[in-house]
């Protein structure tokens, strides 16, 4: 064996262009086949993933046919619209189907961009909310500060407790929403057909300040989608799908054949109305209707996963909860603290401007819509009031009182001592998710809101 190796090395040497070539094609040898392993090895598994795409996409397909054929099905009932049944869909197709398949006249997925990113997120996380619940009781409007400082659960809970069953509340506030911005929300992006029956205002003298760069305003009417909207189209169509099962007070017509509650059909079934009880005007559901029921969980089904996919840190009812806890000490040590004098959300401070106009320009709107305006000063912390910002916020206030006397709006002061401490807040002028749920029960404690408009 050792003579071998040497007599190799010795021919090696005299022959050294005759190893080199014969090094070369060994190596090229080698490579060739960890390439063709590699090629085998990836080409495998692009089979595989077009197999699990290609079964996907055939369970995508049927969840669309079934969710399809539920419309065919309400479009050739003999009943009439206003009492033709809310199509049920068993869990395990919710599970599979999409809102917009089910509702294609009401998403825009496609609809051009509004300028603001928080704004396209809760236009389509509200347009899933019309079309399994239809517009809410209450509509929650401002900036993050009311984004994130008025519950709407809470909201829902506390006026539940005191009497308004089944009131709905949706947050639709957007990030750096003046109230130029308020104005475009409520008035173009919206059809007055998915307002509520009371929209809560929540901010600040922020919004207010004509004399402070509207930079969320100038982007939103420079963009593509607003441009669209002046043409007269609008995000979310304006054809409501009525799914609200508990206000239904129209009159089904008893000689019509209507499916019973018990049918089900390709994974569809159908509710069906109780008669009258002496003494009450509307027409309720059979009490524990199993139908009902699988409705009622498949319809927030559907909602989680249009959430779950367009939310953006929301939740299903636009709002944004924030955990954490305002301290101080630990905040200014990553952020400077800007006394107020210098603080660009007030210098230059002034009330009397384009602000104001969008305002009473939005109160007017609502006004001949017949929906009460409630104006929402929330708190601050105390570390963020100083004196020059106490003083502006006292300006502010003073104003707000004359302006909504004026134009027939309610305006409610929260920003009080009590609610200045800091374990409610974020941030200096921001609420936390504790801070949000308290705003939200002193809300429904107080009397002097019209909340009994929810019940007309």
């Amino acid at each position: 064996m050792i003579q071998t190796i040497q007599q190799a090395r010795r021919w090696a040497t005299q022959h050294p262009k005759t190893m080199a070539i014969a090094i070369m094609v060994v190596a090229s040898w080698t490579s060739g086949i960890a390439l063709w392993t590699e090629a085998i090895t990836k080409t495998v598994e692009t089979l595989d993933d077009y197999q699990t795409a290609k079964q996907n996409a055939e369970a995508h397909r049927t969840a669309q046919r079934q969710a399809q054929s539920v419309l065919q099905r309400q479009a050739s009932s003999p009943i009439p619209a206003q009492v033709q049944p809310i199509a049920v869909i068993t869990s395990s197709v919710a599970r599979s189907v999409r809102p917009e398949w089910i509702f294609p006249e009401l998403f825009r997925v496609d609809f051009p961009s509004l300028g603001s990113p928080r704004l396209n997120i809760q236009v389509r996380l509200y347009a899933a909310y019309l079309a399994l619940f239809g517009p809410p009781d209450i509509l929650i409007v401002g900036s993050s500060r009311s984004l994130q400082g008025i519950d709407p659960a809470t909201l829902q809970a506390e006026l539940s407790q005191q009497g308004y069953d089944d009131v709905r509340v949706y947050n639709f506030s957007v990030n750096g929403a003046t109230a130029q911005v308020v104005d475009v929300m409520v008035r173009q992006v919206l059809h007055p057909d998915q307002l509520p029956d009371l929209v809560i205002w929540g901010d600040g003298s922020r919004a207010f300040n004509s004399g402070r760069n509207d930079s969320t305003y100038e982007q939103i009417i420079a963009s593509p989608g607003y441009q669209q909207i002046l043409t007269g189209d609008r995000p979310i169509s304006y054809k409501t799908f009525d799914a609200d099962l508990f206000s239904d007070c129209s009159a089904p017509d008893p000689t019509l054949d209507r499916p019973s509650s018990s049918s089900i059909e390709e994974g569809v079934a159908y509710y069906d109305f109780a008669p009258n009880p002496p003494g009450q005007e509307c027409d309720r559901l059979i009490e524990f209707s199993t139908p009902l029921r699988r409705w009622e969980r498949d319809r927030l089904v559907l909602q989680r996963r249009w959430v779950d996919q367009y939310g953006g840190g929301l939740n299903s009812l636009g709002f944004q909860s924030i955990l954490d806890q305002f301290e101080p000490r630990l905040y200014y040590q990553r952020y400077s603290r800007v006394p107020g004098a210098y603080d660009s959300s007030y210098v230059p401070f002034q009330l009397d401007g384009e602000q104001t106009s969008a305002a009473v320009r939005l109160a007017e709107y609502l006004q001949r819509q017949d929906i009460p305006l409630v104006a929402v000063n929330l708190p601050l912390s105390s570390d963020y009031l100083d004196y020059s910002r106490q003083r502006w916020e006292r300006e502010f206030r003073e104003y707000m009182t004359k302006l909504a006397q004026q134009h027939g709006f309610a305006f409610h002061d929260l920003d009080q001592a009590e609610l200045r401490n800091n374990s409610y807040f974020a941030d200096p002028s921001h609420l936390n998710a504790t801070g949000a749920r308290v705003v939200a029960r002193i809300l429904a404690q107080d009397e002097t809101i019209p909340w009994s408009t929810v019940l007309e």
